[in-house]
């Protein structure tokens, strides 16, 4: 998987957002990232670890 491509709306303080993932292949995968979004803005999660479900 190579990205992944995600809308939210924005957040009054920081929040824990958790991500499920699936690929064309079946497989799904789960990740954490903590963030306050601000309107209009654009957050590039580099770092952002998914880990494959079995």
């Amino acid at each position: 998987m190579t990205a992944v491509y995600v809308a939210l709306l924005p957040t009054s303080a920081q929040r824990t957002f958790r991500f499920t993932v699936s690929d064309g292949s079946g497989n799904s995968y789960t990740g954490t990232a903590k963030a306050t979004l601000t309107e209009g803005e654009y957050i590039a999660a580099t770092g952002l670890k998914l880990t494959q479900n079995e």
